[in-house]
C-alpha cells in the first residue's frame, strides 16, 4: 500500500510496508532468486590446465541459507518489542512513533541485509542474514507531553534521527564476501595440496571475508 497525504497509517500498516520492501529486496527470501552458483551450498568447480587442476568448493560457513518471510517477521516483531516500539495493530502512528519505528528500522535492516559477493563472480545480491545480531545503538525519541504547549519534537531529537538514518542508506550496507576451499592436484607432480580462503577479516588472503560498503540496486 502507499500512504497519501493526509492520510493516517497505522502501526500493522506501517510494519506490513517494511516487511513487503525486505522481502521484495532479499534474493533468499522463499528460494534463491538470481543468486549466481558460487555462492549456494553445494557450489564445486574443477579448473584444469596442463596436467595440473584445482577443485574449487564453497565454504559452507559462508553460505547464506534460504530464509522464509515469516522468520523474517518473527525476527523483526521481536526486535520491534524488545526496542520498545511494538504497539497495538490498529494504533495511528503519531510523529514521535514514526521517528523511533525509523530509527529501529533503520538498524534492523542495516544488521539483517548484507550485500554478498564473490571474487568468483561480477554479481552482487541482497540476502536477509536471520543469524546476524549485531545491533548498533539506537536512539531514542521521548513521547511528546501532552501538556506541553506547543507539543512538538525538539530540532536536536529531529538531527539526531536524521544522521542516524544517514548513516544507513544506500551506500552503507555491509558487504559479505563468500569463501572457498582449494584442492590442487597435478599429474606430474609428486603430491597434491589444498588450502582454502579465509572467512576472517584478519586474514590477508586476497579472497578473505571482510567489511566494506556497497550499493543496494
Amino acid at each position: 500500500m502507499s500512504v497519501a497525504q493526509n492520510q493516517v497509517i497505522t502501526y500493522s500498516e506501517l510494519v506490513q510496508l517494511f516487511l513487503n520492501k525486505i522481502t521484495s529486496v532479499c534474493k533468499n527470501v522463499g528460494s534463491y532468486s538470481g543468486v549466481p552458483n558460487e555462492m549456494k551450498s553445494g557450489f564445486s568447480q574443477t579448473v584444469t590446465k596442463d596436467k595440473s587442476s584445482v577443485v574449487i568448493n564453497v565454504d559452507s560457513s559462508t553460505v547464506i541459507p534460504i530464509t522464509t518471510a515469516n522468520e523474517i517477521s518473527t525476527q523483526l516483531n521481536n526486535y520491534l518489542t524488545e526496542k520498545g516500539v511494538a504497539t497495538a495493530a490498529n494504533t495511528v502512528m503519531t510523529a514521535t512513533s514514526l521517528l523511533n519505528f525509523y530509527n529501529v528500522a533503520a538498524a534492523f535492516v542495516t544488521t539483517k541485509i548484507v550485500m554478498v559477493t564473490s571474487y568468483l563472480t561480477a554479481t552482487t545480491v541482497p540476502m536477509y542474514k536471520a543469524s546476524a545480531t549485531n545491533w548498533p545503538t539506537v536512539p531514542v525519541i521521548e513521547p511528546i507531553d501532552p501538556t506541553a504547549i506547543p507539543q512538538e519534537i525538539s530540532n536536536n531529537e529531529v538531527k539526531e534521527t536524521t544522521t542516524f538514518l544517514e548513516m544507513f542508506d544506500r551506500n552503507h550496507l555491509s558487504a559479505h564476501m563468500m569463501a572457498y576451499t582449494y584442492n590442487y592436484t597435478c599429474s606430474s607432480c609428486s603430491s597434491s595440496s589444498s588450502s582454502s580462503s579465509s572467512s576472517s577479516s584478519s586474514s590477508s588472503s586476497s579472497s578473505s571475508s571482510f567489511i566494506a560498503y556497497m550499493a543496494l540496486e
